[in-house]
């Protein structure tokens, strides 16, 4: 997918685990996770993030859903964002892979 990322505060996620600020995880898309009564078949997949500006790159673990997120939105914990761009930025370009 080619997109943007932003970051969250991670807390307990739709796929069931409870994950904080220094793990390295995701939240994809609403669309994309598909229906929050069950687990995505998504969840605990490594994704590929790399920031199309820097071509700095994280490897993280899709743990939770964003709503609020398009199909080509990926929201990262604080920590992976970190790795490949500063807070202040808010919102990267980058290209995400799902391995």
């Amino acid at each position: 997918y080619s997109g943007k990322a932003t970051f969250f505060t991670p807390n307990q996620g739709a796929c069931g685990d409870w994950n904080d600020n220094n793990d390295y995880i995701a939240a994809i898309g609403g669309s994309l996770y598909g229906s929050y009564s069950h687990k995505s078949k998504y969840c605990n997949k490594k994704v590929k993030v790399v920031n199309k500006a820097n071509g700095k790159s994280v490897t993280v673990t899709i743990k939770d859903a964003c709503e609020s997120c398009d199909k080509t939105h990926i929201d990262l914990s604080p920590a992976a964002f970190a790795q490949i761009g500063k807070f202040d930025t808010g919102i990267l370009k980058v290209d995400w892979y799902i391995q």
